[in-house]
């Protein structure tokens, strides 16, 4: 079975969104785009997820919150980019993915994913998302951080 995939965007991402799912669809994938508020609990539990937006979204910073526990090698803690390998950046965007955190039957399942893209400014997020619309510095990469316009694989 192949699940939906749904972006979610916090307010102001929503044009990093869109070229994103431009870029999905290009490539033959079924795409939409919501809010984290107009997404559906059903939804939330059972597709696979691309959320976008700073550390302060709430969906991302719920999984950077279990980031132990789901094994991250990149997260945001406060304020600051952690990376597994004990580097440590003032600024910058984790892109990382991980099975659903919200699926009912748990991350094992192995059913859905979901793909942080999150970053400590906007502008952070931005060279996030033009990393992920121009894959191959991140290509069979688990996880990675974005400094700078800089791809640094992690760990």
């Amino acid at each position: 079975m192949v699940r939906d995939t749904i972006i979610v965007y916090q307010n102001g991402f929503n044009d990093d969104a869109e070229k994103i799912k431009k870029y999905l669809e290009g490539a033959g994938a079924s795409v939409k785009v919501k809010r984290w508020d107009e997404l559906k609990d059903d939804e939330k539990k059972k597709d696979n997820l691309i959320l976008i937006g700073d550390a302060s979204f709430e969906p991302a910073s719920h999984i950077f919150s279990i980031a132990q526990r789901l094994n991250l090698y990149a997260y945001i803690e406060n304020g600051k980019v952690v990376t597994v390998n004990g580097r440590e950046y003032d600024d910058g965007c984790v892109i990382v993915a991980v099975n659903n955190p919200w699926n009912p039957k748990g991350t094992a399942a192995n059913e859905n994913m979901v793909m942080v893209v999150a970053g400590t400014t906007a502008e952070e997020v931005e060279g996030g998302v033009n990393v992920l619309l121009n894959p191959d510095e991140i290509r069979y990469r688990y996880a990675c951080v974005v400094v700078n316009g800089e791809v640094i694989p992690v760990p």
